[in-house]
């Protein structure tokens, strides 16, 4: 029987993912972005140039957290109207940032896929992070008697992925395609790669090999957190194709 490695894995995802893009090169912005809301201001930057790859890699190789205070490569911050710093944090690198309406919610959208474990983040207006969300149009689909099967099995190597699994409609999702997950993950890449099967948010998804993740709609994604009896509890936008998509902030944790 002929051995199928990750790298061969990779290969063939990239070739079969639907509308799948090639990139000439790698992706290297350095963007800034403003929004403003009734009583502060909103920046964010980041650095995607060659003078931060190291640390980018480090964070895919180990453990994908661009929150953590070592981010030297993106950062979000809030400003009084008069220009004073009041907060500044690490963040993934944004593409889209808003402010709702009302002001209370900052959220802040991401189509850059190379080195960015999270494409959705929404935060409070005193910078309390209550969402963080990895786009993918694809991830794995598995019977909840399949998942408990691979866990028994593959216990240690779930725990990386943590809130990438969940449960809806009586599929168990497992949000496996990031960079670097083939290595960190090892046998169970290769075991969940033939559950392949498209996002349950929106059809329309779609990504380049290696930069972008297209989710949402460049010229309007109007995002709305949905609120339910005054909390917040879903993120709503348009996706490429003008559908509204909901994502909620929490997602039901299937039985262990």
């Amino acid at each position: 029987m002929r051995r199928i490695t990750i790298a061969a894995l990779l290969l063939a995802l990239m070739a079969s993912t639907q509308s799948a893009r090639a990139d000439v090169v790698a992706y290297q912005g350095v963007v800034d972005l403003r929004a403003q809301g009734h009583d502060f201001t909103v920046l964010h930057h980041h650095d995607w140039s060659q003078s931060t790859q190291a640390n980018r890699a480090a964070m895919m190789k180990t453990h994908q957290d661009p929150f953590r205070d070592e981010n030297n490569y993106g950062y979000i911050a809030w400003y009084t109207l008069d220009g004073q710093l009041v907060r500044r944090l690490p963040s993934p690198a944004l593409t889209w940032l808003g402010v709702s309406p009302n002001s209370r919610y900052v959220i802040g959208l991401s189509k850059v896929m190379l080195d960015n474990p999270y494409q959705l983040v929404v935060y409070s207006r005193a910078g309390e992070l209550l969402a963080k969300r990895h786009i993918a149009p694809e991830l794995a689909c598995l019977t909840p008697a399949r998942y408990q099967e691979l866990l028994r099995s593959h216990s240690r190597q779930f725990e990386v992925l943590r809130e990438r699994v969940w449960t809806s409609g009586g599929v168990v999702y497992v949000d496996y395609l990031t960079m670097g997950m083939p290595e960190r993950l090892g046998k169970l890449w290769r075991v969940l790669y033939p559950h392949t099967c498209r996002s349950p948010w929106s059809p329309n998804f779609s990504q380049s090999v290696t930069n972008w993740v297209f989710w949402y709609h460049e010229a309007d994604p109007t995002p709305e957190v949905v609120e339910t009896e005054g909390k917040p509890f879903a993120l709503q936008f348009k996706d490429p194709k003008g559908r509204l998509v909901t994502v909620p902030f929490h997602l039901e944790v299937p039985n262990r």
